[in-house]
Formats: C-alpha cells, structure tokens, sequence
C-alpha cells in the first residue's frame, strides 16, 4: 500500500541492471539461497508492473492468466505473504525490548480524581529523549492543570462567553507561559517533522475528532479515556485535527495537544485539519472572537501572540495529513479526495506531499482530504459525477457512496474515519456504515443547543465502539449523522452566501474541478480555484491587481490555464468586513 523509502529509491536502478526474468519461483529460490539482490530485482520488476496496472504482465509474473487466476488464488498469495510475513516477524525478533526509563506514579485522590508523576526508573537503559523538551512540557501541564479542574468543577467551559485563559487568570505568569509555548510548540514540531505523512497504527486506538477550542470537552475526555495519563493507558490516541477556533481557549488547548505530544511521541498521534492552517485560524474578520490569532493577541499582546500563533502554525505544518488503523480504517480530517480514485493513483502520494506544508489551499489533493464533505442523502440522488463526487455546500467537494465504495475497493481498506462535521450527537455513521464522522466538542456547533454532546471511537479487535458524553439523555441518543447545513456552519453559509449572491448570478454556469455545474457560489470553492494556481501561500492576486494589501484581496473568477494571463478587471467582493 505504501512501499518504503527503499523501493522509491531502488525503482529508478532498474534500467542498469541486467534483465531478468521476475517469477514467484525464482522469487523463492532466491530467499531460499539468500540471493537478496535478485530477490529484491524481482519484487521490484513485480512492483513496477503494478504500478503499470498491467494486468496480463503481472499475472506473467506471478503465473497463470486471468481465467484460470480465479480458480486458484490461494497458492500464490499464500507464498507471497509467508514470504512477507516471514521477514516481518524477523525484523521484530531482532528489535529489543527495552524498559521505560520512567515510572508512572498515580496518587488517587478522595474526589475521584487521579494525580500522576512520571519519576526515573533507576534502571540503566537507552534511550533519546531530550531532557529539556520534557521539562518544559511539563512545566507547560502544570499551567494547564488547574484550568482544566477549573473546566471540571465549576462547570465554566460550558458558558461560551468565557475563556478559562485569560491575562487575567490568577496564579498564571503570562510571560513564562508565552515562553513555553513557544519552546514546546518547537519540541512538538521535531517531534513529528519524522513521522511519515500517512500514519499507521496499531490497536488499540482511541479516535478523537474537531475540539474546537472547548477545554471542557478535551478535560472530560482526559479524565474518561486518560484518568491516569497516557502512559497508563493500553491505547494509542489519534486526533483528527480542528484543536483550533471557534472555542474561547484555543490556545490551551493548542497547548495540551503539544505538550502530550513531546510526553507521549509514539502514542499521541494527531493528523492536520483545515484550522491547522493559517488561512483559517488567522481568519480574525470571520471567526472574530474564536480566532486563534486574536485569542493569541488577547493573551499575549500583539507582537508576542503573532510570535505564538506562528509557532504553533510551524508545528501544525508538519502534522501527518492522514492515518491508517490495523490496516482497515482509513483516517482522514476531511474525506477522500477524487485524486486517490483516479488509475494509476495510490496512497504514496500522500507520502509524497511536502513537509513542512505551509498552505493546504494550492494543493488540490491536501485541500480535498482537509475540506472534503459527505454527499448529503439529496445529493445521493442526483448531484453527484459518474465517479461520486460532487459539491458540498461549503464550497469544497464532497465524496458519496459511489466514491468510498471505489476508494475502498481499490486500497482494501474497510472503513473511513472523519471530522470535519458537527456531530449533534457526537459520532454519526453513514454511507452503509462504512463512513463514521466524529466530533468531540459540545459547543459552539448547535447555537447553544443543549442536548449537542460529544464522543469519541474507540477500535479495538475486531469492533468499532463508540463513546458518547452523556447529557442525562442517553435515552435519545443515536448515531444519525448531521450534515453541515444543520449547524452553526449553516449560518454561515447563508451570510457568504448572500454576500456572493451577484457573483452566483454571473458565475453559475461555472464547472468545478469535478466537471459537475457550480450550484453554488462561495468562498471557499473559489479560493480553492484560485490557489491552485498561486506559487506562495501569500500570492494572493496576480501581478498588477490594483489592491493596496496583497494578503486583502483574492478575485472572484476562475483561475486560467497561465498565472500570467488574468484579465484586466477582476470583480472583488466585501465579506464580513473583509474585501475579496
């Protein structure tokens, strides 16, 4: 599914060495008398004819033809996978099994609660942690602690309107938390600058959507799924992105998720959302009051929340754009994009996107996996192309059962996991039961709805297990899901809307990436059109725009074939007090 480094840098050495004949039997022989070079010749040949999608070629390869392939399938995979498995299990024999350098300590307290230290083990063992990244994450916990008891007891991160970090906020030196923040946001980012685009993770795993800001929500989890830390736990954790805006404590929370980071490395796993990116969290017009920007300038000042904001961007620059769970359940913020459906396509792409990525918006395969939307059922029935895309009411694109149903076809996979999508009731299952939307913040999403809960997934063996906050009517609880024009996101929607509602009119007869017609005529879909042409993140006009701040204004019309050749006059538009 994602061939190691090995093979990409091997394939290119296939037209200096000497042809040979590739077959499962020489295969065999050639592990069977240690021949590694012509083993690895032969898997190579076999790899690349693959690649081809030549079927006849490949089937010369590993013997038989089409017909009779069907009768008899079980001898050759069987002899590839031992092959496969064999190597596996002695690679794992030969990796030692060390002990810890630290014991986790755990001091039960009368009101439920859990204290825990980690303290060193005595024992002599190697290993290569940096001392001072942990230092300061933990400093940077101790800050955070309180907070998030306060969140607990009192019940606060219920009330939108207040943030439980303020410069306000007794017994916190803002100053040195400026200071960890910024020094544990770099410790994270090394931390994750290695890891490859396309996690894979074992079980069991716990699965956590969009936080959004809510410490409350993040410190139930904590105290649910984490009571005696991480290291405590059996399960690894995935994050699928959206730590930030909307919330009133993005910046703690931020905080939390870095500092678990560079404690935890090999189990607390995250993958970016588009709010890890600066388009969005440094969209102050839009999200006002929730904007991660301005909550950094609120807390720190000006001059050092932009220093904050950017060091927490750089980490989020890094974060791995997908994951794949037990080698069944493909994760992802948004959802599939049509570019993994098309021949020739494979999951190495993802693994070919660039790291650090500054900006998601001119890369139509990352844009799609952090925006993407399910096909609402109306949609289903008509509004979709022959390969199961189509528009989402956002803007962006959006994937229906035509798409899962060939995107996990087509890389064996059984399921897929999302966020992205407010979830009234925390988790919602779609799609035949094979797409499931999780989201874990109450807030924020449902105009102050109360009975909008939160939940996670846990995946362990063979089942799917969903965790659902439980707001005293569980009665009532399901697993329907709610599409985005449900929400908070609805609102939205109709105030862009509105604002665009003369570039509709011009623009309707538009064709999207998709090839389907423009229903609708909103921001995003044409920032998207726009950045796939730009060469910088901050390109945001072409050459000779008359506009006085570059970053200010974006036109509103279809992105021609050359940069170079945007007409004259290009219409530009006022949205929430921001011109575009």
């Amino acid at each position: 599914r994602n061939p190691p480094e090995f093979f990409r840098s091997s394939a290119s050495q296939l037209q200096t060495r000497e042809p040979q004949e590739a077959s499962l039997q020489r295969l065999r022989d050639s592990v069977r008398d240690g021949n590694w070079e012509s083993a690895e010749n032969c898997v190579l040949l076999l790899l690349a004819k693959i690649q081809a999608r030549d079927v006849d070629a490949v089937l010369g390869v590993i013997g038989g033809d089409k017909d009779t392939l069907a009768s008899q399938p079980n001898s050759v995979t069987s002899e590839a996978t031992t092959v496969v498995a064999s190597k596996e299990a002695d690679e794992k024999a030969n990796t030692p099994m060390i002990f810890s350098p630290y014991i986790t300590v755990v001091e039960p307290k009368r009101t439920g609660d859990y204290v825990t230290e980690q303290i060193s083990s005595g024992l002599t063992v190697p290993f290569n942690e940096d001392q001072n990244a942990r230092e300061d994450a933990k400093n940077l916990l101790a800050v955070l602690q309180p907070l998030m008891c306060n969140a607990s007891k009192n019940r606060r991160g219920m009330n939108k309107e207040s943030a439980l970090l303020t410069p306000e906020t007794h017994d916190v030196d803002i100053p040195s938390l400026r200071d960890l923040v910024i020094a544990v946001s770099r410790h994270a980012t090394r931390a994750t600058q290695t890891e490859p685009r396309m996690l894979e993770i074992e079980l069991p795993c716990y699965v956590l959507g969009d936080i959004h800001g809510n410490l409350a929500d993040l410190e139930f989890f904590a105290r649910t799924l984490w009571p005696a830390g991480a290291d405590a736990a059996a399960g690894n954790f995935l994050f699928l992105g959206d730590f930030v805006d909307r919330g009133k404590d993005s910046v703690a929370v931020a905080a939390y998720v870095m500092a678990m980071k560079v404690l935890h490395p090999k189990k607390w796993l995250a993958i970016r959302g588009n709010h890890e990116t600066r388009e969005v969290n440094g969209n102050v017009d839009h999200y006002q009051d929730g904007s991660f920007l301005r909550q950094c300038s609120r807390l720190f000042g000006e001059a050092d929340g932009n220093t904050v904001w950017e060091a927490v961007n750089e980490y989020f620059d890094v974060l791995p754009l997908a994951a794949i769970i037990d080698d069944r359940i493909f994760c992802v913020h948004g959802g599939i994009p049509a570019t993994l459906n098309e021949p020739g396509a494979s999951l190495a792409m993802i693994e070919e996107v660039e790291c650090p990525l500054r900006s998601a918006q001119h890369n139509r395969l990352v844009y799609d996996m952090l925006w993407s939307d399910p096909a609402t059922p109306e949609q289903e029935r008509g509004d979709m192309d022959e390969g199961g895309f189509g528009l989402s009411p956002r803007g962006c694109a959006c994937f229906g059962e035509a798409s899962i149903e060939a995107f996990l076809a087509k890389y064996k996979l059984q399921h897929i996991f999302r966020g992205h999508e407010a979830q009234k009731m925390g988790v919602g299952v779609s799609k035949g039961n094979r797409l499931t939307t999780i989201f874990s913040t109450s807030k924020d999403h449902f105009q102050g709805d109360p009975t909008a809960t939160c939940g996670c997934v846990l995946v362990e063996g063979d089942s799917i297990k969903p965790i659902v906050r439980c707001k005293s009517h569980s009665a009532s609880l399901s697993l329907v899901p709610t599409y985005v024009g449900q929400s908070v996101e609805a609102t939205e929607l109709s105030v862009l809307q509105a604002d665009h509602r003369v570039l509709h009119a011009q623009h309707s007869s538009v064709h999207n990436d998709y090839g389907a017609a423009s229903q609708y005529a909103s921001y995003a879909h044409y920032q998207h059109q726009y950045h796939s042409q730009c060469q910088s993140p901050y390109q945001a006009v072409p050459p000779g725009f008359p506009g006085e701040d570059p970053v200010k204004y974006v036109a509103f019309q279809p992105a021609p074939a050359q940069p170079q050749s945007w007409p004259a006059q290009s219409h530009y538009y006022r949205v929430q007090g921001r011109q575009y």
